[in-house]
């Protein structure tokens, strides 16, 4: 089964919950944890890989590349965040072909004009409704897995409020898009408006900090939560690499500070060498190795 198809099925059998990472071995956690797809986003890419903010900087290449080395590591099926394609309506198409071919199960991208902003920053700008339908028309033709899952987002509730979003979910999915991705809601009243308008076809996509666009507690529902409003799925798309940030950064502080790096603190934070390895498939790859007696 190609992982289109995977991720296909498992959308169409119920609600999921997609957490995002930021290279194959988070990919590789959030499978081995037990999660049935995972999610790459352009913010914690454009981050980890180039250490830009999310304004576009970070190139089709560098981005599938993580794609790629993704999906040689997990079984699982990934959703991969193209930001609005990378260019013009062929430089989109030419974006769909390349991700379809790395085995990526399915993508999503913003109505932003080039260069876009992450979803949560301000000054953000919308294309006519009526160039990302093209964009959407255009995916359909040039995709040659009908199972490959087109899924758009809009940025367009700053600009055009919320009849602006359900407009452009109606002409998006209408177009032939699988599923969109609703990021702006301003209270958990609008989450529901807009699930309740496309049951079982939004997808909703969640902040990763207390943030003036996600105020607690309705950005951070618990999933069940979502589920029940009627959403398809839930993708958080960065907590992974707020949490390495984390987490790496109070390693380093605490050797600088204390000078060492203390067994109590090593055992306390930090996964071994042996649990590392364990992720990172050692014991499949020496396997291997001895079945066919070869370094």
């Amino acid at each position: 089964m190609t992982n289109a198809k995977k991720l296909r099925t498992i959308l169409t059998n119920g609600f999921q919950v997609i957490p995002g990472g930021y290279d194959a071995f988070s990919m590789a956690l959030v499978e081995t944890v037990g999660f049935k797809a995972g999610y790459l986003g352009g913010y914690s890419l454009a981050a980890s890989i180039t250490r830009t903010p999310d304004w576009g900087f970070i190139t089709q290449t560098e981005m599938i590349n993580a794609a790629i080395n993704s999906v040689n590591a997990v079984n699982m099926p990934i959703i991969c965040d193209i930001d609005q394609g990378f260019g013009a309506l062929s430089n989109f198409a030419r974006t769909i072909h390349a991700y379809e071919n790395a085995g990526v199960a399915g993508v999503h991208f913003e109505d932003q004009f080039f260069p876009k902003k992450c979803g949560m920053m301000p000054g953000r700008t919308v294309i006519p409704l009526e160039e990302n339908v093209r964009k959407i028309k255009a995916a359909l033709e040039i995709r040659n897995d009908p199972d490959f899952v087109l899924i758009t987002r809009t940025d367009s509730q700053a600009t055009e409020g919320l009849d602006g979003v359900l407009r452009r979910f109606d002409a998006y999915l209408k177009a032939g898009a699988d599923y969109g991705i609703y990021f702006e809601a301003q209270s958990e009243e609008e989450l529901r408006i807009v699930a309740k308008e496309f049951p079982g076809r939004i997808i909703a996509f969640i902040a990763d900090i207390p943030h003036p666009a996600h105020p607690l507690p309705f950005g951070h529902l618990p999933f069940a939560v979502y589920e029940e409003m009627g959403y398809a799925g839930v993708i958080n798309c960065a907590a992974a690499f707020g949490a390495a940030h984390k987490a790496v950064k109070a390693l380093y502080q605490t050797m600088m500070d204390s000078g060492q790096l203390t067994l109590a603190y090593f055992q306390e934070h930090c996964c071994t060498y042996f649990e590392n390895n364990e992720i990172s498939r050692i014991n499949d790859w020496e396997a291997l190795r001895q079945k066919y007696d070869m370094l």
